[in-house]
């Protein structure tokens, strides 16, 4: 019983840890990941008293893994290093385990089956947590993107915009969560007066069959067109004019 912290131990004349939270009035857990050496050993426990120091020949003594560490941005479950223990890690929300997720300490061992007196190891070797990345989100068309570009991490945040002439149908931004994903889709850039191909097709119709017959076998040809290349209304004006349609009131009141 040393009576007294102990602040230092040698293993068979090799500088030895103390283990935390091991030391006793009869025995202290250390590990000396250096050593070669084969049986019974002087083993001295120094307090930080050093008047009180212990010295004995054929100590029995225990092998320990070295500690395995806890990764970054992670945590690790066991603290146990006998042989056979086992440790279990898992990482933070937003970071993704690369690695095993449990390792075990194993002892080296020489052909007769003796402990190699070098430490243990646990194995495998600590996993990495890395964050986790969501997809790309793109950018509407007509549109633009703000903040991040290339890759996208937890946490980052994009913002959209669209020109004028144009209303956004979606949120203004969005923000890649630890599950990989974003927290909404990407927004579409939408004109104020609809497809294109739509309007224009209508038009042209219109213009090219007059009449109220005319109109409606206009308006069922134009509405099977493709239904892209959205324009703004200055866009339509001029599109509108150069295929003959003079009256923009007119237009509006029949493309609604």
């Amino acid at each position: 019983d040393l009576g007294a912290n102990i602040i230092k131990a040698t293993f068979g004349g090799f500088q030895a840890d103390v283990l935390d939270n091991t030391a006793t009035n009869n025995y202290v857990v250390v590990f000396a990941p250096v050593s070669r050496i084969r049986g019974a050993v002087d083993v001295v426990i120094t307090a930080d008293n050093t008047n009180e120091a212990i010295k004995r020949l054929g100590y029995t003594y225990l092998v320990a893994c070295a500690d395995p560490g806890i990764p970054d941005n992670g945590y690790r479950n066991g603290e146990a290093r006998r042989e056979g223990s086992t440790v279990i890690y898992a990482c933070r929300f937003g970071y993704t385990l690369v690695g095993a997720s449990q390792a075990t300490c194993q002892f080296e061992r020489d052909p007769s089956g003796n402990v190699i007196v070098s430490g243990g190891t646990f194995l495998p070797l600590r996993p990495t947590c890395e964050i986790v990345n969501c997809p790309d989100p793109g950018i509407p068309r007509f549109g633009t993107r703000l903040g991040a570009n290339g890759t996208f991490v937890f946490g980052d945040v994009v913002a959209f915009q669209c020109p004028p002439g144009y209303g956004r149908f979606g949120p203004a931004e969005v923000s890649c969560q630890g599950d990989g994903k974003f927290s909404g889709a990407t927004p579409t850039c939408e004109s104020d007066l609809g497809s294109m191909n739509l309007i224009r097709y209508r038009a042209l119709f219109i213009a090219s069959f007059p009449g109220v017959n005319g109109a409606a076998t206009a308006f069922a040809q134009a509405d099977i067109a493709p239904k892209d290349d959205l324009l703004s209304r200055a866009e339509f004006s001029e599109q509108a004019s150069s295929i003959g349609v003079t009256s923009s009131r007119s237009a509006d009141r029949h493309l609604c």
